[in-house]
């Protein structure tokens, strides 16, 4: 807390280093802070740093350890616990591991939505429609209530004609993104959606209003996404991943693509970045969709903009000393 009293951390970090934290106090257990020296931090690094199915946590999961425990000695070292320049953690000898470059195909969309529909969870395949469409997390998507979907105010006649439903209204899902960093101030979303994914909505909507409304005791608030194998309760974060790793599983179980194995739900996030940027969109657009900072974008565009299709064939393209003829043209020509 602040002198203020104001939450130092948003809630979103809190849940980010939660596990490390639980990690780290069980490995301490009772033991003073003096207890961390240099020697245990390097045999906390062997131990954590192995394969997963090894029983480690891989090298993503062991640096995320590890930086949490350099931190909390650095705090220890601010309120003089520990003699400042003593952090054991400083250098844990584990290099930050590459980033992410995991993306999802179509394939990986159609299995994942087959197999939601297999084990009778069609509210997760909604989910993984809503998130490469909006390009959200998943701790705001599991939040969206029917009180979040509202009319929008869209004055460009020709984008509300392609955005407006049959009844000439244009609904979009609002709320506040919460940042994760206290440097940002909350952003206040409000993403139209197109029509044919507003009928999937509507209508997950419409069946979560009968089963809440027919609960006891009866709920009065629905959800877009809810939990069918929990009586269609809304959900937690926990629980929400739960059902998401049951449906990869499934999805690798019936179509063999242990590719989707390695997929995650942010990675829908990053790839709606790419999929809208190969279609040329500018990458102001695209944070005005996501929510992300100009700097996260280009981050992400860093890693898949030099090797994107739709440039590079825009750059062979333009390369060209002559425009390769169509087969249309050939056909003209032919009939000259």
């Amino acid at each position: 807390m602040s002198a203020s009293g104001r939450p130092l951390l948003k809630p979103n970090t809190v849940k980010t280093y939660k596990p490390a934290l639980r990690r780290l106090e069980e490995w301490a257990g009772k033991h003073p802070v003096a207890f961390v020296t240099a020697a245990r931090v390097t045999a906390l690094r062997k131990a954590v740093a192995r394969p997963i199915a090894d029983g480690g946590l891989g090298h993503a999961g062991a640096h995320h350890l590890l930086k949490t425990l350099r931190l909390v000695m650095a705090f220890a070292e601010s309120e003089d616990i520990i003699p400042k320049g003593s952090n054991p953690a400083t250098s844990f000898g584990l290099g930050a591991p590459p980033s992410r470059k995991v993306i999802w195909t179509p394939e990986d969309d159609a299995a994942f939505d087959a197999a939601a529909y297999d084990l009778g969870l069609p509210s997760m395949a909604l989910a993984r429609e809503l998130a490469l469409f909006t390009a959200q997390r998943e701790s705001d998507l599991i939040a969206f209530t029917e009180g979040q979907l509202t009319e929008l105010e869209i004055f460009d006649r020709g984008t509300r004609e392609l955005l407006a439903g049959e009844d000439g209204k244009v609904m979009g899902w609002t709320f506040a993104q919460e940042k994760t960093s206290d440097d940002d101030a909350d952003t206040w979303m409000e993403i139209p959606i197109e029509p044919k994914l507003l009928v999937k909505v509507n209508a997950a909507l419409r069946r979560n209003r009968a089963r809440d409304r027919a609960a006891e005791p009866r709920r009065l608030l629905s959800y877009v996404i809810v939990d069918e194998d929990n009586d269609g309760i809304p959900f937690n974060e926990r629980r929400f991943i739960r059902r998401w790793n049951k449906v990869i599983d499934h999805a690798v179980k019936t179509t063999g693509r242990k590719s989707m194995e390695n997929l995650v739900w942010h990675d829908l996030r990053r790839t709606r970045v790419v999929r809208l940027r190969r279609r040329k969109m500018p990458k102001e657009m695209i944070a005005s969709i996501t929510g992300h900072s100009l700097a996260a974008i280009e981050a992400m565009l860093k890693v898949y903009g030099p090797v994107d299709p739709t440039i590079t064939a825009a750059a062979i393209a333009s390369s060209l000393d002559t425009p390769a003829a169509t087969p249309i043209a050939d056909e003209q020509e032919k009939s000259a």
